[in-house]
């Protein structure tokens, strides 16, 4: 990273903000950013996006623009300042409130980035949606202070005239604005040690659940109940029917309840970690593969490969594998060339419309995976074991028409190691 300290531009940060709200796991081409920001050409987008790409806050894989763990980080941070700073008066003077917001805001902003909070506390003055309230406060009941162009809202003379005032009554200082609360982060936030101890957090929690359900550790839940921590510790040792596991975790590792909340936060966003309502989380499968990722970046492959006879019988299915073993332990390695996984990925494509939507997402986040790990000239040994443990799953009669294909037998030693 050029610099922990990330100096973004406005529309920089609209673009960034842009990446988060969307949480498109597989990113965006610019054209979309560029209509959805109404910035007038795709190379526009792509010019905003260089800053976002230098600092490591989103990435460009096959054209597609994502938002990075880092990214997600810099925007719960982000998003939760200007939360706090709503929260001051929210409940005492909204309109003073929402044209606070519009006070920090360096550039005008559409209907859909303001805050939640602004949104659903706006007076219920239709019968409507929360957002036809919002938007009614500011076409009508704030038009003395509000100016509308091309769908965006930002405040005129009056208004700021307005905020500075009603402040001074409040004794509210109306810093910090959204650049100072952007400094504020950058400099309280090392994001190289963030990342080590979000890494951390998720390897914690991966442990425990493969621990707990080794056949399946998406299925273990971790709770974020923040009633006071209980004494028990057998209680403690059973995280998956603790509501206060997910803070558990965090607290092993020195974390305090605001951080494991940000880690979760951060790691739901970029799809490592699945929240569900009731404060309950659990690692996915994608937060797995990234977990292992990170491993086959630090093993460096061994010196020394022992290579062994294989014999083909007729045993339990159409073809097995078996090796016979003169020694105690053994390393084998099964490689196939880059084209032939690709092959083999395209046919398992074809195969797998016909299944139901969940098992079809599974094997193609799997196989997405795979591909983008080829791109990278990196290992997919792990991502090919996972796709043969969901052919069990499913049933590897499904597959019949892929089994009887030459390339299957080929890459069969990768699926069922």
């Amino acid at each position: 990273m050029n610099n922990t300290q990330p100096s973004l531009s406005i529309e920089s940060r609209q673009v960034l903000a842009n990446l988060y709200k969307r949480k498109n796991a597989k990113g965006v081409i610019y054209g979309s950013i560029s209509m959805d920001l109404g910035l007038g050409a795709a190379s526009r987008a792509e010019d905003l996006c260089v800053p976002l790409f230098s600092y490591k806050l989103a990435e460009l894989i096959d054209n597609r623009v994502s938002i990075t763990q880092l990214g997600c980080d810099w925007m719960v941070r982000f998003l939760q300042a200007q939360e706090n700073l709503i929260l001051e008066s929210l409940f005492s003077d909204y309109t003073f409130t929402i044209l606070r917001f519009l006070f920090n805001q360096e550039a005008p902003i559409k209907l859909d980035e303001f805050p939640s909070l602004l949104e659903s506390h706006a007076p219920k003055i239709t019968d409507g949606y929360d957002s036809l309230n919002l938007h009614q406060m500011l076409q009508f009941e704030l038009k003395a202070y509000v100016e509308h162009k091309k769908n965006k809202y930002q405040l005129n003379n009056s208004g700021r005239r307005y905020v500075e005032i009603r402040a001074k009554k409040m004794n509210i200082n109306l810093n910090p604005k959204n650049s100072t609360i952007i400094n504020s982060i950058n400099s309280e936030m090392d994001l190289k040690q963030e990342k080590h101890d979000r890494d951390q957090f998720l390897r914690n929690i991966y442990a425990i659940a493969r621990r707990e359900m080794l056949s399946s550790p998406t299925g273990v839940l971790f709770g974020l109940s923040k009633r006071e921590k209980s004494n028990s510790k057998v209680e403690e040792e059973h995280y998956n029917k603790n509501d206060r596991g997910g803070y558990i975790v965090g607290e092993n590792l020195g974390l305090s309840e605001e951080q494991v909340d940000n880690f979760v936060s951060s790691l739901s966003y970029i799809g490592h970690l699945e929240t569900f309502i009731g404060n309950h989380f659990h690692i996915t499968q994608r937060g797995i593969m990234y977990l292992e990722s990170l491993e086959n970046d630090v093993t460096t492959a061994p010196s020394h490969v022992q290579h062994n006879s294989i014999t083909l019988e007729n045993v339990y299915s159409p073809v097995q594998l078996l090796q016979a073993s003169t020694h105690s332990s053994q390393h084998q390695v099964a490689q196939q060339s880059p084209e032939v996984i690709i092959d083999f990925l395209e046919k398992l494509e074809k195969v797998i419309i016909q299944l139901e939507s969940s098992f079809q997402s599974e094997f193609q986040m799997e196989i997405d995976y795979a591909r983008k790990q080829l791109k990278r000239s990196n290992p997919v040994i792990q991502q090919l074991k996972n796709i043969g443990n969901l052919m069990k799953d499913v049933g590897v009669n499904v597959f019949a028409n892929l089994i009887a294909s030459p390339i299957y037998e080929t890459i069969k030693p990768l699926l069922f190691p």
